[in-house]
Protein backbone atom coordinates (compact mmCIF):
# COMPACT_ATOMS: atom_id res chain seq x y z
CA UNK A 1 0.00 0.00 0.00
CA UNK A 2 1.03 3.54 -0.65
CA UNK A 3 2.51 5.26 2.41
CA UNK A 4 2.67 8.83 1.10
CA UNK A 5 -0.42 10.76 0.11
CA UNK A 6 -1.09 14.20 -1.27
CA UNK A 7 -3.95 14.46 1.24
CA UNK A 8 -4.44 12.47 4.41
CA UNK A 9 -7.82 13.05 6.07
CA UNK A 10 -8.70 12.18 9.64
CA UNK A 11 -12.47 11.75 9.91
CA UNK A 12 -14.76 9.99 7.44
CA UNK A 13 -17.96 11.96 8.03
CA UNK A 14 -19.44 14.42 5.51
CA UNK A 15 -16.56 16.89 5.89
CA UNK A 16 -13.94 14.21 5.35
CA UNK A 17 -15.53 12.11 2.64
CA UNK A 18 -16.62 15.11 0.55
CA UNK A 19 -13.09 16.55 0.73
CA UNK A 20 -11.63 13.15 -0.17
CA UNK A 21 -13.81 12.82 -3.27
CA UNK A 22 -13.08 16.37 -4.41
CA UNK A 23 -9.31 15.95 -3.92
CA UNK A 24 -9.27 12.62 -5.77
CA UNK A 25 -11.21 14.14 -8.67
CA UNK A 26 -8.52 16.83 -8.83
CA UNK A 27 -5.88 14.12 -9.21
CA UNK A 28 -4.59 13.94 -5.64
CA UNK A 29 -3.71 10.68 -3.91
CA UNK A 30 -5.97 10.45 -0.86
CA UNK A 31 -6.20 8.41 2.31
CA UNK A 32 -8.96 8.81 4.89
CA UNK A 33 -8.85 7.40 8.43
CA UNK A 34 -11.69 7.04 10.93
CA UNK A 35 -12.17 4.99 14.06
CA UNK A 36 -15.75 4.24 13.01
CA UNK A 37 -17.61 3.36 9.87
CA UNK A 38 -17.30 5.31 6.64
CA UNK A 39 -19.85 8.13 6.66
CA UNK A 40 -19.34 9.11 10.29
CA UNK A 41 -22.15 9.99 12.66
CA UNK A 42 -24.28 11.55 9.91
CA UNK A 43 -24.65 8.40 7.83
CA UNK A 44 -24.56 5.80 10.58
CA UNK A 45 -26.38 7.29 13.56
CA UNK A 46 -27.49 10.82 12.67
CA UNK A 47 -28.84 12.47 9.55
CA UNK A 48 -29.43 9.51 7.25
CA UNK A 49 -30.67 7.15 9.97
CA UNK A 50 -32.98 9.81 11.37
CA UNK A 51 -34.39 10.62 7.92
CA UNK A 52 -35.18 6.94 7.40
CA UNK A 53 -37.12 6.86 10.69
CA UNK A 54 -38.94 10.10 9.83
CA UNK A 55 -39.83 8.70 6.39
CA UNK A 56 -41.39 5.61 7.98
CA UNK A 57 -43.37 7.66 10.48
CA UNK A 58 -44.64 10.02 7.76
CA UNK A 59 -45.79 7.06 5.64
CA UNK A 60 -47.59 5.65 8.66
CA UNK A 61 -49.33 8.97 9.29
CA UNK A 62 -50.31 9.32 5.62
CA UNK A 63 -51.73 5.79 5.61
CA UNK A 64 -53.82 6.54 8.71
CA UNK A 65 -55.18 9.71 7.08
CA UNK A 66 -55.45 8.43 3.51
CA UNK A 67 -59.23 8.89 3.38
CA UNK A 68 -58.76 12.61 2.79
CA UNK A 69 -57.05 11.61 -0.48
CA UNK A 70 -59.96 9.36 -1.49
CA UNK A 71 -58.14 6.19 -0.45
CA UNK A 72 -58.88 3.62 2.20
CA UNK A 73 -56.70 1.33 4.25
CA UNK A 74 -57.75 -1.01 7.01
CA UNK A 75 -55.73 -2.22 9.98
CA UNK A 76 -52.89 0.24 9.49
CA UNK A 77 -50.11 -0.68 11.87
CA UNK A 78 -46.37 -0.80 12.19
CA UNK A 79 -43.57 -3.19 13.09
CA UNK A 80 -40.88 -1.31 14.99
CA UNK A 81 -38.26 -4.01 14.33
CA UNK A 82 -38.82 -3.71 10.56
CA UNK A 83 -38.61 0.08 10.79
CA UNK A 84 -35.22 -0.27 12.51
CA UNK A 85 -34.13 -2.72 9.82
CA UNK A 86 -35.12 -0.17 7.16
CA UNK A 87 -33.07 2.48 9.00
CA UNK A 88 -30.04 0.18 9.16
CA UNK A 89 -30.39 -0.81 5.48
CA UNK A 90 -30.54 2.86 4.47
CA UNK A 91 -27.27 3.60 6.27
CA UNK A 92 -25.62 0.46 4.90
CA UNK A 93 -26.65 1.35 1.34
CA UNK A 94 -25.10 4.80 1.65
CA UNK A 95 -21.89 3.32 3.10
CA UNK A 96 -21.73 0.85 0.21
CA UNK A 97 -22.21 3.68 -2.31
CA UNK A 98 -19.40 5.65 -0.66
CA UNK A 99 -17.11 2.59 -0.63
CA UNK A 100 -17.71 2.00 -4.34
CA UNK A 101 -17.11 5.65 -5.14
CA UNK A 102 -13.90 5.63 -3.08
CA UNK A 103 -12.72 2.54 -4.94
CA UNK A 104 -13.44 4.09 -8.34
CA UNK A 105 -11.58 7.27 -7.34
CA UNK A 106 -8.62 5.40 -5.81
CA UNK A 107 -9.26 6.71 -2.28
CA UNK A 108 -7.94 4.52 0.51
CA UNK A 109 -10.08 4.20 3.65
CA UNK A 110 -8.56 2.79 6.81
CA UNK A 111 -10.50 2.05 9.98
CA UNK A 112 -8.44 3.09 12.98
CA UNK A 113 -7.22 6.02 15.04
CA UNK A 114 -4.68 8.53 13.82
CA UNK A 115 -2.06 10.55 15.66
CA UNK A 116 -0.19 13.32 13.88
CA UNK A 117 3.57 13.63 14.50
CA UNK A 118 6.29 15.98 13.28
CA UNK A 119 7.20 15.89 9.63
CA UNK A 120 3.63 15.30 8.42
CA UNK A 121 3.86 11.77 9.76
CA UNK A 122 0.66 10.05 10.90
CA UNK A 123 0.61 6.93 13.06
CA UNK A 124 -2.50 4.89 12.37
CA UNK A 125 -3.50 2.28 14.92
CA UNK A 126 -5.76 -0.22 13.19
CA UNK A 127 -8.53 -2.28 14.78
CA UNK A 128 -6.22 -5.30 15.16
CA UNK A 129 -3.72 -3.18 17.12
CA UNK A 130 -1.13 -2.95 14.36
CA UNK A 131 0.36 0.46 13.59
CA UNK A 132 1.00 1.88 10.15
CA UNK A 133 2.98 5.05 9.50
CA UNK A 134 1.85 7.22 6.61
CA UNK A 135 2.76 10.69 5.41
CA UNK A 136 0.42 13.38 4.16
CA UNK A 137 1.65 16.33 2.12
CA UNK A 138 -1.50 17.99 3.42
CA UNK A 139 -3.41 16.76 6.47
CA UNK A 140 -7.07 17.61 6.99
CA UNK A 141 -8.65 17.09 10.40
CA UNK A 142 -12.36 16.55 9.81
CA UNK A 143 -13.42 14.88 13.04
CA UNK A 144 -16.68 16.79 13.47
CA UNK A 145 -17.94 18.98 16.26
CA UNK A 146 -17.62 16.34 18.97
Amino acid sequence: MRKRYDLLIIGAGPGGYVAAKKAARLGMSVMIVDKGELGGTCVNRGCISTKALVHSSMLYQDMRECEKFGLSAENVGFDLQKIYEYRDQSAAAMRTDLEMEFESLGIRFEKGTAVIHNGKKVHITKEDGSVEICFGQKILIATGAK
